[in-house]
C-alpha cells in the first residue's frame, strides 16, 4: 500500500513538472551595464532571465519575465534601458523581450528595440528605445499586457507594431494609439494567422 502511494505521488510529480507546474523562475544575476542597472532601478519586480546575440543581424536580445505583474514596471525598465544608452551613446542593436507566466510556461508579451532594418530614412540603430511591438495575448486574458493603458506611459515610441488579437482589444475600446504616443510615426498591424 506504502509503496503504491508514493509511486502516485511520484507519477504526480512527474506530471506537474512536465506541465510546467513545478517550475522555478528566479532573477538571474546581472552580467552587464544594461542588467545591471535594470536590476538596481527595480529590483525584484522583474526577473532577468538572461542575454543572447542573434546570428543574422547581431541584435543583443535581453529577456526579462514580469514575474508579478504591476503597472508602471515597463515604463520603468523602459526608462532605465534609455537612460544607460544615453549615458554610454550606445548604436548597438538591442530588443527587450517581455514574459510572462502561465500554466506550462511563458508567454512573450511584448517587445521593445531600438533599430529598424525595414524602414526609409531610419538609421539602424537609435539612441533611443523607439520602437514597440505588442502580441497581446488571447489565451491568457488575465494579463495586464493584454490592456492598451499599460502602455501608455511609455515614452519616446515612434514605432508601433501590434497583433491582431491587440487590434481587436482596441478597436473593441475605441483606442486611439496616436493619444498614448504623440511622437507615432508608424502603427502596424500584424495580419490574424489562419489556421490550418
Amino acid at each position: 500500500m506504502k509503496k503504491t502511494f508514493f509511486s502516485i505521488l511520484c507519477l504526480l510529480g512527474i506530471m506537474l513538472s512536465a506541465c510546467g507546474a513545478g517550475a522555478h523562475y528566479y532573477n538571474k544575476k546581472a552580467n552587464d551595464s544594461i542588467s545591471t542597472a535594470i536590476y538596481q532601478e527595480l529590483g525584484e519586480d522583474i526577473y532577468y532571465q538572461g542575454k543572447y546575440v542573434t546570428d543574422t543581424d547581431n541584435v543583443t536580445v535581453y529577456e526579462y519575465l514580469f514575474f508579478e505583474e504591476q503597472d508602471g514596471q515597463l515604463a520603468n525598465l523602459l526608462k532605465t534601458i534609455n537612460a544607460v544608452l544615453q549615458q554610454q551613446g550606445s548604436k548597438d542593436k538591442l530588443a527587450i523581450m517581455c514574459f510572462v507566466k502561465i500554466p506550462g510556461g511563458l508567454a512573450s508579451v511584448c517587445r521593445l528595440d531600438n533599430y529598424s532594418d525595414n524602414r526609409e530614412g531610419i538609421s539602424a540603430e537609435n539612441p533611443s528605445i523607439q520602437n514597440l511591438r505588442i502580441w497581446g495575448a488571447s489565451d491568457i486574458p488575465y494579463t495586464i499586457y493584454n490592456n492598451p493603458a499599460v502602455y501608455s506611459d511609455l515614452q519616446d515610441i515612434k514605432h508601433l507594431t501590434i497583433s491582431y488579437d491587440m487590434a481587436t482589444i482596441t478597436e473593441r475600446d475605441n483606442i486611439d494609439w496616436h493619444e498614448y504616443f504623440p511622437d507615432l510615426e508608424t502603427l502596424e498591424i500584424i495580419p490574424e494567422e489562419p489556421y490550418n
